[in-house]
């Protein structure tokens, strides 16, 4: 699960479905025009008594079936396309109704190790009669901010190898200026925040950190939120485990769900027995936490995020090891999202 692959619509799909949009446009206005038989038509709906085509739709990231209705009065084949490396829609059953309508079923898989949003086009032609329609399908969240860590190369991948891992003050100019930040505790020399091979590690045996991110904009429009990220909690080779709590905190006027703007919760830690620790650490390390904007502050347009071991920084022993921080908009102010 440790990169996530960001996905584009290739080239020759656009333009084919550029084409079949002004072909359905100029051939196929309504089903009003249609149904009585003078003209070859091949309409798609999300009901079968809609008088609105179905052209783009959002599905649940947990999967399921989805249902449409084809009205055509031509044969017509069904294929869907997209830029993702999985098949993740695929047709499950086509059934004849009457009057010249077909209901067709699709099943999409989840969206699994991430929330990001893909895309792909359902696509329906009848290459004789020179007719096509589709349906753009969406699963998942556009990504307002995205952070994998792939710049910071120091160290191990091994979760037990602590001594190769770069205190945060000693990162380079170029990394520092990423924009993340950890605060060093009262009284002590430095914050331990260290930078390891593509993610970071919090706290240490002796000493608990925070990990903060940099200032994100460009929230304005965005009335609900998804942040997620991996982490897992350190457990030695003998298996004795550190503290397993993470804080979660907004530095704004964005809240929670539950109207606070602070979450504690409880980490899982990787199989310390595992051969292959170094590579399946972050399995079932994915936590997800909604995000809005209180009713007496919706015109928020920033939002700043801070990560802490246990309750706070005199908590030690509570190593986390944290990667792939994301925020993603679920919903906008009065206007209807779009890829």
């Amino acid at each position: 699960m440790k990169r996530n692959k960001k996905t584009n619509m290739p080239r020759h799909i656009l333009i084919f479905w550029f084409i079949t949009c002004i072909s359905t446009m100029l051939g196929s206005c309504g089903k009003e025009d249609h149904i009585d038989g003078r003209s070859d038509y091949l309409i798609v709906s999300k009901t079968q008594d809609s008088e609105d085509l179905a052209i783009d739709v959002d599905v649940p990231i947990e999967g399921g079936r989805d249902t449409f209705y084809i009205s055509s009065n031509r044969p017509f084949d069904i294929f869907f396309q997209t830029d993702d490396e999985e098949e993740w829609l695929v047709v499950e059953r086509v059934e004849d109704l009457q009057n010249n309508i077909t209901r067709l079923i699709v099943e999409t898989k989840p969206l699994e190790g991430t929330f990001s949003r893909r895309s792909g086009i359902l696509s329906l032609s009848s290459k004789a009669n020179f007719l096509a329609a589709f349906v753009k399908i969406y699963q998942g969240h556009r990504v307002r901010f995205s952070e994998n860590f792939a710049w910071l190369q120091y160290g191990s991948a091994n979760p037990f190898d602590e001594t190769r891992e770069t205190l945060i003050k000693n990162w380079s100019a170029a990394q520092q200026s990423n924009g993340w930040t950890s605060t060093i505790p009262d009284g002590a020399a430095e914050a331990h925040c260290y930078g390891r091979n593509g993610h970071v590690k919090l706290g240490s045996e002796s000493h608990g950190a925070n990990l903060i991110s940099p200032i994100i904009p460009g929230i304005e429009k965005d009335s609900i939120l998804l942040l997620s990220f991996n982490a897992v909690s350190y457990i030695a080779p003998t298996g004795a485990p550190d503290a397993n709590k993470l804080t979660v905190e907004i530095l704004n006027g964005c809240i929670f769900e539950d109207g606070t703007n602070k979450r504690v919760i409880e980490l899982g830690y990787f199989d310390h027995l595992s051969p292959m620790a170094a590579t399946n650490m972050w399995e079932q390390s994915l936590h997800a936490l909604s995000i809005k904007k209180p009713d007496t502050h919706v015109d928020v347009s920033t939002i700043q995020i801070r990560l802490t071991t246990g309750s706070g920084l005199s908590d030690a022993g509570n190593r986390v090891f944290v990667d792939n921080v994301h925020l993603y908009t679920v919903f906008q102010y009065g206007e209807n999202m779009e890829d």
